[in-house]
């Protein structure tokens, strides 16, 4: 059956038979008038009473049964402009009921009265909703475009497990139990890292994959269990050429998909300034305005910093009161002391300090920021702690009091590399872990410094820098990659240096190391978040909304009653 929805006044009088769901009934006087609902298209059919056996059909329709309509396609004669088929309607002469539908949870419509629970308990019906399906549909296009634009570069799409072996930080990883293999487990991939480097080592100089990933983790707003990412690796690569091809295939998907266009190259900080600039490694740069340090000013400010402390502020366009500030560190959820100083036509006129050097504060303001000198008012917000805690406290309400307070167009989408992160992280247990992955090349100018700290030495090693880059989308974190260590003796050295025991080494990389050896090609790559990225695009909250069938927040399956006891 040609079921085509695609119909113009063009095809007026013709014979149409469809199928569909009915989405809306309307009865006046003799004539009945539906809605019938397929694929996210719309069409009005009328029933007259002519013919009593498909009046009689069409009287006792209800919302959301499956028909089979035949009928003449017509001229409507009042016109609906919000429908594509606003201007036609079928005049139907036969109507079959496939299927017949209960009374529903909830209303099937963009503006629903479903609660998530509900609507993802009877996630099948949610996404009848237009605007659901219109979401499907959307990311149906844009893998179609990720698809078409590799195969263009001569990349190989192919499929690694998702199956493997359970491995050393394995804590979020979910368990498979095997029946073959009695007493024995799986786990489920976390990403398809390891595979996708020894594809490099395989010959496989191109490869990409649109790939479902698995983490038993609390999930938030933009994670769930189990996530889709396109990941891709390439021999004989540079980081450049890496950024160059995500950059290009960023811009067609906004252009094709949204009719946007993004100016490239995008803008590239490195780390530490990232942090010194934006208290984050994700900074969102719609807003421009950056964070300082008020060390230098200490004694004018009246204010004590022990050593690792530091004393970090931003400034606004307008007047912050105490209660205000307070209650924006109860949003952004961080409890801290705080300053401020709120000045009016260059004047002090509020603040919680003390004996403070009212003018050296202000010369040492104008010197940072020119353009305050011309602000009828402004405030500063200063917060003391150590020292990148306090970067990420005044950095979270940086962002958040010029969300609230509509400081820029929300609406822009402004993209930003984040590359020389350091090569290791401290730990909550105070060990040393990866900042990216073990698999992360450091930076060949730290090569000396790596060979000569001894592993015990942790303060040193996290001044080692690593050849990682994240991409960073109006402040949330899209993608991440690095080249990688083609040495074993490094590869070695790194697993050891993230306190590995030999028997760890060699029961979980073993094959890793023996790969090594057999001549490697140089390598690196990225894996961007789809579901993350198509929420940023469609500027919708919760990744939950951009996937057919998500888990709840508490990690269940609300519509099939999952995770199930084990027995």
């Amino acid at each position: 059956m040609n079921n085509n929805f695609n119909l113009t006044e063009k095809d007026i009088n013709k014979k149409i038979k469809l199928t569909g769901w009915i989405d809306k009934i309307r009865k006046l006087g003799d004539l009945i008038f539906f809605d019938l609902r397929n694929s996210g298209k719309i069409i009005q059919v009328v029933v007259t009473n002519k013919t009593e056996d498909i009046y009689k059909i069409a009287k006792n329709l209800t919302k959301e049964d499956v028909i089979l309509v035949e009928g003449v396609l017509n001229k409507r004669k009042n016109i609906n402009k919000n429908l594509k088929t606003g201007t036609i309607e079928i005049i139907a002469d036969n109507l079959n009921i496939i299927s017949k539908a209960k009374t529903l949870p909830f209303i099937i419509a963009d503006q629903t009265d479903g609660l998530e629970p509900l609507r993802m308990r009877y996630r099948y019906l949610d996404i009848r909703r237009n605007n659901v399906y219109n979401i499907l549909k959307f990311r149906s296009n844009f893998n179609k475009l990720i698809r078409t634009y590799f195969d263009k570069l001569d990349f190989l799409e192919i499929e690694t497990p998702t199956i493997t072996k359970l491995t050393f930080g394995g804590a979020s990883e979910f368990r498979v139990l095997s029946k073959n293999h009695p007493g024995y487990q799986y786990g489920l991939v976390q990403s398809p890292q390891i595979y996708k480097q020894l594809l490099m080592y395989g010959g496989i100089e191109k490869y990409y994959q649109i790939a479902r990933c698995y983490r038993d983790e609390d999930l938030r707003k933009d994670r769930q269990l189990e996530f889709t990412q396109l990941d891709l690796e390439k021999s004989f690569t540079t980081k450049e050429e890496i950024k160059e091809i995500i950059e290009n295939l960023l811009v067609n998907l906004f252009d094709k998909l949204l009719k946007i266009k993004v100016k490239k190259p995008f803008q590239t900080l490195k780390y530490q300034e990232a942090i010194d600039n934006y208290g984050i490694d994700k900074p969102d740069l719609r807003y421009p305005e950056k964070i300082y340090n008020f060390n230098l000013l200490k004694k004018d400010l009246n204010i004590s910093l022990q050593n690792d402390q530091s004393l970090i502020g931003i400034y606004f366009p307008f007047i912050l009161s105490e209660s205000k500030i307070k209650n924006y560190l109860l949003k952004i959820k961080e409890k801290s002391d705080f300053s401020f100083l709120n000045f009016k036509e260059n004047k002090l006129i509020n603040t919680n300090l003390k004996n403070i050097n009212h003018q050296k504060i202000l010369n040492f303001i104008f010197l940072q920021k020119q353009n305050l000198k011309n602000s009828k008012q402004f405030s500063l917000i200063l917060i003391k702690d150590k020292d990148l805690k306090a970067k990420e406290i005044i950095g979270k309400l940086r962002i958040k009091i010029a969300i609230d307070n509509k400081l820029f167009d929300q609406n822009q989408f402004n993209f930003v590399w984040v590359e020389d992160f350091p090569l290791f992280e401290l730990l909550k247990d105070l060990k040393l872990g990866s900042m990216h992955n073990p698999f992360t090349n450091f930076k060949k100018d730290d090569f000396d410094l790596f060979w000569n700290l001894k592993i015990n030495e942790k303060e040193e090693l996290l001044k080692l820098n690593s050849e990682a880059y994240d991409i960073v989308l109006n402040g949330i974190e899209i993608g991440g990659g690095a080249l990688r260590i083609i040495d074993p003796i490094i590869q070695k050295r790194i697993f050891e240096i993230l306190n590995l025991k030999k028997k760890e080494i060699e029961n979980d990389f073993a094959f890793l190391l023996e790969a090594q050896k057999y001549g490697i090609p140089t390598h690196g790559g990225i894996a961007l978040g789809i579901d993350r990225l198509i929420a940023i695009m469609l500027k919708i909250d919760s990744i939950k909304e951009v996937i057919a069938f998500p888990k709840s927040s508490k990690g269940t399956d609300e519509m099939m009653g999952g995770p199930t006891k084990i027995e």
